[in-house]
């Protein structure tokens, strides 16, 4: 066994690095650890179970291992090592050992020993057998107190028989536990900081030296680790900091609980109105001035009696008035000044609801302001509401503070956008909620109805049914889906369209269904002759006839034709052209026209329709042409101030006439060759207000019926219109014929308005081309 040579240099273990330095020299015949620079000294014997004698070492080289043995002692191989540098008390409290040898090719040590200590020095004594002269290896080495480990180190090293050998061994402290200080006070202001310590130790409490914790926040929100030692306090709460190394951790529990030192109480006045309810808001500020949401505060009306107010900052108020609401916390207060008075009513409109295809029910939010009031609905299809309707007023007290009025409208119409927006009133004033649109659901069906109802066809004859649906105000519905089915598919049969078709005689249904209502015809499968019957003619003039009559072909197609001649009887008679029906149940309008007919002469007529079941001929009917029209005769035209032309006709044709003016001018004492008309007139007088001075307008009339027949036209008057100012002197018709002048307008009542007989009144210096013949008429 070899020992330690213990020096005061142990002492300065803790200032040093972890370097065991392992330095095996003579020392009092044997050998001992050469002391390196401020360095502890452990010596490890490793005695060899060989009994071969040791060489002695060569002068000025190192001594080697196994030099002048005890007596009786076998030869020995030993090494020591230095401690590193670390706590003074931690190596001291060493007791034991674990050490590990591993040889190439096999074989070494692993065993735990007992450290013994020798004036403080520590001996550790194995035994290791050596195969060969020289062997490599590894040496792991870990220094216990009790099963905890304290430093660990493991180097390469190369055994020789026989010889000391010298070893660097690192030596590292093992760190057991991050140890830290009591938990601070709480922070009081956001932004506050404190120092991070803490220290990583052996198992034996001690500090080691060098390596320091790594600091990290659980919740950064609350506290915030900046840089390696300095912790922020960023929120209110509390939170824990980590210190770490390695796997190592513990935790420190850290309070922010800021300190109220302000309030600022917002808004810092408010009108509410009896009854009604506001929100009042605390910021709670620290020394820094930082806003915070703890500690709560504690809210208090100065007048309970004009406001109240809960734990929440909501007041409330009672009666008009003003006070304070103050908000308390610790030795800070705020406050904020309430007014109570009547305001106009707030008011939303809600989305309508039961909606259906022409009602829809109004909803609207309100808060009454103070006071009662009424709630109408504006509504209508433009978003601006320009032209809109209102509902009747709904009521709402102002008692039951912010409540939900509605009313039913009815009457909107299907498949319809409507918008729609409340407007509350009471005696402050009135507001007016948002405008929400919303639109009718399409009308259901009510009704559904085919027609014809009844059809009558013949087997191989098809028809086509109409469908009309309805809603249940009796609107007609746009076209939708239709299910069609025959009842008997035997008798006829009909597709998705409606169309039927005969298959044998009898009597089935066809059904139409749509949303699930229903609607019938009677189809009535069988050869039936057409029905027929003669009107009276729907329009007779002098040489033209439109006959009518009205045809049901019921159950094939069918032929129509009028027969008609001179004779009662018709015999002889001649046929109109024929005209093809389709097979219905519905009765038809026959129309044929007849030209070339003579004034004035009695025919006779009847209407036949023929299908393949047989022919049916209506009554014989008789009409008398009209006489030919006669041509008017112009009285009188004539200037003054616009051309009047007068003309005559018989009395028992006015009225069943129309008369059409034409007007032409008149050059070189010829007619004109070239009329336009410029009236259409139902009396027999008329003022040409149009007509330019300086020319001769010849005029022409003639008489209409039912604008197909005209009679002939008129004789052709004419007259010189005049530039008055080129004979300023001139009487005027009026001076001319004084006591018939009013005769043109159709006199004065109360006068007498004689009759004078024509007389010419021609303007001095006139040629005859340019006489005015002025005829006057009996008024009419």
């Amino acid at each position: 066994m070899y020992g330690l040579c213990r020096t005061n240099q142990i002492r300065a273990l803790a200032r040093l690095t972890p370097l065991l330095v392992v330095g095996l020299w003579g020392c009092d015949g044997g050998f001992f650890a050469e002391p390196a620079s401020q360095s502890t000294t452990v010596v490890i014997e490793l005695t060899e179970g060989s009994s071969a004698p040791a060489a002695s070492p060569a002068p000025g080289t190192s001594p080697s291992l196994g030099t002048s043995p005890a007596p009786g002692a076998a030869p020995r191989s030993a090494f020591a090592t230095t401690a590193a540098r670390g706590s003074i008390r931690a190596f001291d409290a060493v007791d034991r050992a674990h050490i590990r040898v591993e040889l190439e090719g096999g074989g070494g040590i692993d065993e735990v020993i007992e450290a013994e200590r020798v004036g403080g020095d520590l001996h550790l004594t194995v035994e290791l057998d050596l195969e060969s002269a020289t062997v490599p290896g590894m040496i792991q080495l870990e220094l216990r107190t009790g099963s905890s480990a304290l430093f660990e180190g493991s180097s390469q090293v190369a055994l020789e028989r026989g010889t000391r050998n010298t070893v660097e061994l690192a030596m590292s402290p093992v760190p057991a536990a991050v140890e830290l200080p009591a938990p601070p006070p709480p922070l009081e202001a956001i932004g506050d900081s404190l120092p991070l310590g803490g220290a990583v130790v052996f198992a034996t409490g001690d500090t080691v030296p060098g390596p320091s914790p790594e600091w990290r926040s659980l919740d950064p929100g609350v506290v915030e680790v900046v840089g390696t030692g300095l912790a922020v306090a960023t929120g209110e709460g509390e939170v824990r900091l980590e210190a770490s190394h390695g796997s190592l951790s513990s935790q420190w529990l850290v309070r922010v609980e800021p300190v109220v030192v302000a309030i600022n109480v917002r808004p810092g006045q408010l009108t509410v109105a009896p009854g009604e309810e506001g929100a009042l808001e605390a910021e709670r500020l620290d020394r820094r001035g930082n806003r915070l949401h703890l500690p709560p505060v504690e809210w208090s009306s100065e007048d309970p009696s004009v406001v109240t107010v809960d734990d929440e900052g909501t007041v409330t108020g009672v009666t008009p008035g003003t006070t304070r609401v103050f908000a308390r916390s610790g030795d800070a207060e705020g406050w904020a000044a309430v007014e109570v008075s009547i305001i106009p009513p707030e008011v939303e409109t809600l989305e309508p609801t039961e909606i259906d295809e022409d009602a829809a029910t109004f909803e609207a939010r309100v808060t009454p302001g103070g006071a009662s009031g009424q709630v109408v609905f504006r509504y209508g299809r433009s978003p601006d509401l320009a032209e809109s309707s209102t509902t009747g007023p709904v009521s709402f007290d102002a008692a039951d503070g912010t409540t939900v009025v509605s009313t039913r409208v009815t009457g909107l119409e299907p498949s319809t956008a409507y918008y729609v927006r409340a407007e509350a009133t009471n005696p402050a004033g009135t507001g007016s909620g948002e405008t929400v649109s919303f639109t009718t659901v399409e009308a259901a069906v009510e009704t559904v109805t085919l027609s014809p109802s009844v059809v009558q066809i013949a087997p191989g004859v098809t028809a086509t049914l109409e469908v009309e649906l309805r809603d249940r105000r009796g609107t007609l519905l746009a076209p939708r889906p239709v299910e069609w089915q025959s009842e008997d598919p035997t008798i006829a049969t009909v597709d998705d369209t409606g169309r039927v078709e005969g298959v044998q005689d009898g009597t089935t249904r066809v059904i139409a269904q749509a949303e699930g209502v229903e609607g019938a015809a009677t189809i009535e499968v069988a050869l039936l002759a057409p029905l027929a019957e003669t009107l009276e003619p729907s329009r007779l003039l002098e040489r033209q006839v439109r006959l009518d009559a009205r045809v049901t072909p019921r159950t094939a197609p069918t032929q129509v034709v009028f027969r008609w001649g001179l004779d009662s009887s018709l015999q002889n008679a001649s046929v109109t052209a024929p005209i093809s029906l389709d097979p219905s149940s519905s009765s038809s309008l026959v129309r044929q026209s007849i030209l070339s007919l003579t004034p004035n002469t009695t025919y006779y007529y009847r209407v036949e329709a023929t299908n393949a079941a047989g022919t049916t001929v209506g009554e014989i009917r008789s009409f008398r042409t009209l006489q030919e029209l006669p041509a008017p005769t112009i009285t009188n035209v004539f200037d003054d101030g616009g051309v009047f032309v007068y003309w005559d006709y018989p009395s028992e044709l006015i009225g069943q006439v129309y008369f059409e003016l034409e007007r032409g001018i008149v050059e070189f004492n010829a007619p004109p060759t070239s009329w336009n008309q410029i009236a259409t007139l139902e009396v027999t007088y008329y003022n040409d207000e149009d007509a330019e001075p300086g020319y001769t307008y010849g005029y022409r009339v003639r008489a209409c019926g039912d604008g197909v027949s005209c009679s002939p036209y008129s004789n052709i008057d004419s007259t010189y219109v005049w530039h008055y100012d080129q004979a300023p002197d001139e009487p005027s018709m009026a001076e001319l014929h004084p006591a018939t002048a009013l005769d043109l307008f159709g006199g004065t009542p109360g006068e007498s308005n004689p009759i004078p007989e024509p007389q010419p009144a021609c303007r001095a210096g006139a040629s005859t081309l340019f006489c005015q013949r002025v005829e006057f008429l009996p008024p009419n």
